[in-house]
């Protein structure tokens, strides 16, 4: 009786190992419906082989390296473009406050032009010369329509 028993263990045994190893088929039915199984269903069925895969450790250590790189090539770039919109954004404000020197300096002259009743100026011998009313009144003409010019108003 035990070794009947044996015997009958011995041959599930087999059969569940020969079950885990079978291959997989693959058949289309009648409609075209294509069906997959270990055993083949008729003559039509082909066995298929499957593919194994990688290691996924490797295989994920490799994707988070790439990735990784990737990220900081990104983040470089990021960074550089940052850092030269920031210095393009100062010097144009630089250039901003520049202009607004420039007619506060303007507005200042025409002012003082206009106070005085006559201007003078360093003519070619290095002596200084006083202008004439009309010259005075050209002089501070020609600063107010520098300053509407550079100036927008």
């Amino acid at each position: 009786m035990k070794i009947v028993q044996l015997i009958a263990s011995f041959l599930i045994l087999c059969g569940v190992t020969l079950s885990s190893q079978a291959g997989v088929y693959k058949w289309v039915d009648k409609d075209g419906k294509v069906h997959y199984g270990s055993s083949p269903y008729h003559q039509q069925s082909e066995e298929i082989e499957i593919k194994k895969s990688r290691p996924t450790q490797q295989h994920d250590a490799e994707k988070q390296r790439k990735r990784l790189g990737t990220q900081k090539k990104l983040l470089k770039k990021y960074h550089d473009e940052r850092e030269k919109n920031k210095l393009k954004a100062s010097k144009n404000q630089q250039k901003k406050l520049d202009a607004i020197k420039k007619c506060v300096n303007l507005k200042n002259a025409i002012a003082r032009n206009e106070q005085l009743s006559h201007l003078t100026k360093v003519n070619e011998q290095g002596k200084k010369v006083v202008l004439s009313r009309s010259e005075t009144r050209l002089a501070t003409f020609q600063l107010k329509n520098k300053y509407k010019k550079m100036c927008n108003q």
